[in-house]
């Protein structure tokens, strides 16, 4: 009998020489720097279970958000399951904006290792990406959405003529905003950026530069128009409505009040990005005096490389240059132009993040060795403070759960206490103090989070929290239903812009919406003490009345 052959030592032999021959340098180390700096700033939140108020009823959801026109949301957050597993989520998120960053290297064709380290370090530690940690239970689909929008540029750059880059983008542009749409802006500030930097290259003309514009457009306008289409189609075959949530179902009535209203909104939130909230008033801390001086290095950069290259003598591509550079807050604030009530959280401003790559771009390629270490030193500090900024974040959402959890069982003592075993129902009046909207202004409070202004107090502190953690997070019950060994009803918020949990039942023995409204206009609970007082909780028939605050 014949014996096979085989090669000792072959698996994974393809994948190694992959590694080896196929994979850039450049690629490997935008990868692992950051990979190793995302573990660094965020590595707190991802080895700690530091829930925020979405996470509460988001301990497991399969993300199927189609009303707020997510329709790929569900698909993109698979990778780490529909739990929230914070490690696993965190080190999937991580991958995918890694991933992100070595498009950017190679889009903006940089070799030198400070250069990709920087631009690494920049986009891993923006705040936009940890507050889009704040809520981690769905960061692994944001990621992918933004390398998915970065795919968009780098398909569509000037030297592709075939026919699939121009489908490949439209369907980038398609799916990233089918999974969160603030990265269709970044992929159009990322388009912006790539312009500015190619109009710097004698290769192209502005005839060329020009035409590359208008291609981008048709892009975006059929990402967008797809994208529109699915959404329709999707909601017609689930037979649920827009949402109103930040105005996502008036998307597409425009009328001359809104764009004048939004190009107000846009100058404003793109001036406080950097420099936050009323110096005169609260005077400066560390981010507003960064936000200063990066404008100045930014302005500084594309003097140099204005004077550089030698464009201020060609007054076409000077002329365009002067429109990208203008178009890039427009573009980041995109989705003002497309309702009155959008808002925009620090998380849909990733986009903004590429000016200060572009910045290393342009002082990498233009400037003198000197000029060019001093932009890296202050790049480097930016990195710095970022990173220490998320962990000061992340150390108010560990504040914010223990408080949470140590309001849910004195509560649930407390109730305890009080119940003589014919409870059947449980009502909160009130809510807990927590930080006014002033505090985040307040360098000696939370200013020095810059624009990470959303920060929970306590996570357990009113009528919606409260259940949600003492059912998530404890074995809470009443003693009707454990001694009697009757199920517990499932819990029914009574506020009707409250979340609802999806795949996850939670039974929570709540009161109705009118027995609240009962309870709130009655004179027993009006002389009721409030919290801590031994008053504060009292039984009320079949209710037990937890009453916070009047």
């Amino acid at each position: 009998m014949g014996v096979r052959q085989t090669t000792a030592g072959c698996m994974g032999t393809g994948l190694t020489e992959l590694f080896n021959n196929k994979i850039k340098k450049e690629w490997k180390l935008a990868f692992l720097a950051s990979f190793i700096i995302g573990l660094i700033t965020h590595l707190y939140k991802f080895t700690n279970t530091l829930p925020n108020h979405d996470a509460l009823y988001n301990m497991y959801c399969n993300q199927n958000m189609i009303n707020l026109g997510r329709w790929l949301l569900t698909p993109a957050c698979i990778f780490s399951s529909y739990f929230d597993l914070p490690w696993i989520t965190g080190i999937v998120a991580l991958v995918f904006l890694s991933l992100s960053v070595v498009v950017l290297v190679e889009l903006f064709g940089l070799v030198n290792p400070v250069a990709i380290v920087l631009v690494s370090g920049l986009m891993v530690s923006f705040p936009a990406i940890t507050e889009s940690f704040f809520f981690e239970y769905t960061s692994d689909g944001y990621m992918l959405a933004m390398f998915i929008a970065s795919l968009a540029v780098f398909c569509s750059k000037p030297e592709k003529k075939t026919f699939r880059n121009w489908i490949l983008p439209i369907i980038c542009v398609c799916c990233a905003c089918g999974i969160y749409q603030a990265y269709v802006a970044y992929a159009a500030v990322l388009m912006l950026c790539y312009l500015i930097f190619i109009i710097f290259d004698a290769e192209y003309t502005s005839a060329n530069l020009i035409r590359w514009l208008g291609k981008q457009a048709v892009i975006f306008a059929s990402g967008l128009a797809l994208y529109y289409v699915i959404w329709k189609i999707l909601l017609r075959l689930e037979g649920i409505a827009a949402s109103g949530y930040e105005g996502i179902d008036s998307v597409g009535r425009i009328n001359i009040y809104i764009l004048k209203d939004a190009v107000v909104k846009t100058v404003k939130e793109f001036v406080q990005f950097f420099i936050k909230w009323d110096i005169r008033e609260y005077g400066f801390n560390m981010w507003i005096t960064l936000g200063i001086l990066f404008i100045i290095f930014f302005l500084a950069g594309v003097y140099i490389a204005v004077v550089k290259s030698g464009i201020y003598k060609n007054r076409a591509k000077l002329m365009l240059l002067i429109f990208a550079v203008a178009a890039v807050p427009f573009a980041a604030f995109m989705w003002f132009f497309t309702s009155d009530d959008v808002v925009y959280n620090v998380r849909m401003e990733q986009s903004l993040c590429l000016l200060y790559v572009l910045v290393v771009v342009l002082y990498e390629r233009f400037a003198s060795v000197r000029t060019a270490n001093i932009a890296a030193l202050f790049m480097a500090v930016c990195i710095g403070t970022n990173i220490l900024v998320a962990n000061i974040y992340y150390h108010y959402m560990n504040i914010a759960y223990e408080k949470g959890y140590s309001t849910a069982q004195e509560v649930a003592v407390r109730i305890h206490m009080t119940d003589d075993g014919s409870a059947k129902k449980v009502a909160v009046i009130g809510e807990l103090p927590g930080f006014e909207y002033e505090d985040y202004k307040k360098p000696s409070l939370l200013g020095d989070l810059g624009p990470l202004y959303v920060v929970d107090h306590n996570l357990a502190g009113n009528h919606i929290l409260l259940p949600l953690f003492l059912s998530n997070y404890s074995d809470f019950t009443l003693a009707y239903y454990a001694n009697n060994n009757i199920e517990v009803p499932v819990y029914e918020p009574i506020d009707a812009t409250a979340p609802v949990s999806e795949g996850w039942e939670i039974r929570f023995p709540y009161v109705t919406s009118d027995e609240q409204k009962t309870l709130e206009a009655s004179d027993e609970v009006g002389a009721m003490e409030v919290w801590p007082a031994t008053g504060s909780v009292k039984q009320i028939g079949d209710v037990v009345v937890v009453k916070f605050s009047e």
